[in-house]
């Protein structure tokens, strides 16, 4: 009989070419450590015989998970859906303020004050419930077509606000779409994308404008891009229907 000193292993036992090797990890550094001198695993080769090996079948069965780990698997799963119970009422109510401010600056029509028709003070106390400066409060008193200047200085304001408002929306789901369905996830990716989409045209146009110089065929293209950024807030508007009862029955099938 042979030793041969081999790493550690846990209690191994095969055939190879006739000879039973028995790898021994713990147990061999405790039973043949006198022996060898060594303290680490040992290796024990011998010739097996004819009916040892016929009778020996050094398969290894694999159960089914005990109930430690079946207990472990659904306390993952009640984890995560109360996860749940945090994070989608938070990114629907982030859903819906971008989606707010975006509708905001798109929105083709819409009540206005009449500013240059209202007396002074009143004026004031307008422009003064608005987020203008002072400088820009002061400019569209002194101008004459009153409105016109206001709308357009309230419009980066309201850019800014749906700017921000995406920003929010998309960093919330960069961290917690994790805990949504893969349904969920696709559908707020989606509004999220459409969303960088419509203020990037509302931004890009309103620094660009159209010039009456333009040819026929690039005002068709206005025209055209237009009609699809309209689409696109009419798109995530059918959207929130679906995304609500998502939510819904996230939250609620439990009661079921």
């Amino acid at each position: 009989m042979s030793w041969i000193a081999l790493p550690s292993d846990p209690l191994t036992v095969t055939i190879v070419g006739g000879v039973v090797v028995l790898f021994l990890g713990w147990l061999g550094r405790s039973l043949f450590k006198g022996a060898t001198g060594q303290a680490s695993g040992a290796v024990v080769t011998q010739t097996a015989s004819p009916v040892m090996t016929q009778n020996f079948n050094p398969t290894i069965s694999v159960g089914a998970p005990g109930p430690a780990q079946v207990s472990s698997r659904g306390e993952s799963g009640t984890r995560i859906h109360e996860k749940e119970f945090e994070v989608l009422p938070k990114a629907w109510q982030l859903l819906n303020e971008a989606h707010g401010a975006a509708y905001q600056v798109t929105r083709a029509f819409r009540q206005w004050p009449n500013l240059d028709g209202m007396p002074d003070k009143q004026l004031e106390a307008v422009l003064d419930a608005t987020p203008l400066a002072e400088f820009q409060k002061n400019e569209i008193k002194g101008c004459g077509n009153k409105l016109n200047r206001y709308q357009e200085v309230i419009f980066w304001y309201e850019l800014d606000d749906a700017k921000r408002a995406q920003i929010a929306l998309n960093n919330y789901l960069a961290v917690n779409s994790i805990f949504m369905t893969e349904a969920l996830r696709r559908q707020f990716s989606e509004i999220n994308k459409l969303l960088i989409d419509v203020i990037h045209y509302e931004q890009t146009t309103r620094q660009y404008p159209y010039s009456a110089a333009d040819s026929a065929s690039a005002r068709r293209e206005q025209i055209e891009e237009a009609k699809s950024e309209r689409a696109k807030m009419t798109r995530i508007s059918e959207m929130l229907n679906g995304i609500e009862a998502e939510i819904q029955r996230r939250l609620r099938r439990d009661e079921a």
